[in-house]
């Protein structure tokens, strides 16, 4: 099977995001969505890689050190960055629900009683509608206001982001057109212009 079916791709984003939104900040809307690796953690134990930080002076313990980045997607309306993870619970569920029916209809064939195959496509069914009404309202839920948010590293294209509870999101984009858009946003540009 396709393990696409377990997380979020650029295009998933790019439909669901925009419903999303405008549940949760009525007036906004989708500007960018980009793919991008995030490093989270508190200021302290995000680093810098050891090109940018000189020299490493004494060791730390492993559960010192910095999480690696993970893979995910920042997204931006003209007030404020999003950021998904690729792989969420509700990617798994819907990736479960896709299983659960392809096994269902593998089962017609093979099975003299339809309630087994007729069961499973039910199971699926039921838990595809549950994922995407939980998605709609848990997608673009980790959000930071644009005050909050710096473009730390030019050339790096990296962007860091201060939560309220005193942690960090650091943001390292790849493409460089999506990063010089959203640096027109956060200094103060607006949609159109960053287009």
């Amino acid at each position: 099977m396709n393990m696409a079916a377990f997380r979020y791709s650029m295009g998933d984003l790019l439909r669901r995001l925009p419903a999303s939104i405008g549940i949760h900040w009525p007036g906004e809307r989708l500007v960018l969505v980009a793919p991008c690796l995030v490093v989270r953690g508190r200021p302290d134990m995000v680093v810098d890689p050891p090109d940018e930080r000189g020299p490493v002076t004494g060791r730390r313990p492993y559960w010192e050190l910095p999480a690696p980045p993970t893979a995910g997607f920042v997204g931006a309306t003209e007030a404020r960055v999003i950021h998904e993870d690729r792989t969420t619970p509700v990617t798994i569920i819907r990736g479960l629900a896709l299983v659960l029916g392809g096994l269902g209809v593998l089962m017609l064939p093979f099975n003299d009683a339809l309630a087994v195959p007729v069961g499973f496509l039910l199971v699926a069914i039921a838990l595809w509608v549950g994922a995407r009404a939980i998605e709609l309202f848990a997608l673009g839920r980790r959000t930071v206001a644009f005050d909050h948010v710096f473009v730390t590293n030019e050339p790096g294209r990296r962007i860091d982001a201060f939560l309220e509870d005193g942690s960090i999101l650091r943001f390292q984009l790849a493409d460089p057109i999506a990063f010089s858009r959203l640096s027109a946003l956060l200094a103060g540009g607006d949609a159109a212009s960053a287009a």
